[in-house]
């Protein structure tokens, strides 16, 4: 009897493991389908998964991303860009977020005499510093530039801003802000990390930093 009762424990057991091996297979297939089936921007976002705050919106996923098609036509597919000052207005003209009002940019040598019709928007100018750089560890070049906050052509406070690398361009991000009376900037970049070293403008300078991370293409403190 102790010999059947083993066997028997002994069986379901065997039967419990096959039965588990079953059901979890049967799981990650699904599961397998469902992530193959996830192909554009509203198939990712009817799946439920989570919306970032770019423009154009990003819809994000595990080793996936979409932007959002309707938005994307109010803006014009950026080509890679060289060190040049012309190609680099392309990035510019890309659509930025920064403490949640649209950025817009203007040339170094313009001004701001003509009225301008209040919006909800942040005048900056571009301080010429850019670095390209796979800072999002997708296999495609990012670009940080910095720029100033502009207020009736006075310089007020620095910002980073971040252009994410797509398969046929970029799409602007956001910006965060650095400090004031910024004088100059250099990165060190580790994963998902980017720290920022930059002096003010005092007398005599001071040497700061500020660490800043990057979690699905977006930048953050």
């Amino acid at each position: 009897m102790r010999t059947n009762s083993s066997y028997i424990q002994y069986s379901f057991k065997i039967a419990l493991v096959i039965s588990l091996g079953i059901v979890l297979y049967l799981y990650f297939s699904y599961v397998d389908k469902q992530y193959n089936n996830i192909t554009s921007f509203d198939s990712c976002v009817t799946a439920g998964f989570p919306l970032l705050p770019t423009y154009p919106e990003t819809c994000h996923l595990p080793g996936k991303k979409f932007l959002n098609p309707r938005q994307q036509k109010e803006i014009a597919s950026t080509k890679p860009i060289s060190d040049t000052a012309d190609e680099f207005e392309n990035i510019l003209s890309l659509p930025y977020i920064t403490d949640g009002i649209r950025a817009t940019f203007r040339k170094e040598n313009a001004t701001t005499s003509e009225k301008r019709e209040p919006t909800p928007e942040k005048l900056f100018l571009y301080s010429g510093t850019h670095h390209i750089h796979d800072v999002t560890h997708d296999g495609k070049q990012d670009i940080l530039f910095v720029a100033q906050e502009t207020a009736s052509n006075t310089i007020n406070a620095s910002y980073l801003f971040l252009a994410v690398g797509l398969y046929d361009g970029y799409s602007g991000s956001n910006g965060i802000f650095i400090d004031t009376d910024v004088a100059s900037t250099s990165f060190i970049y580790s994963t998902s990390t980017i720290t920022v070293n930059y002096y003010k403008k005092t007398s005599p300078l001071v040497a700061l930093k500020k660490v800043l991370h990057i979690k699905n293409d977006i930048l953050a403190e």
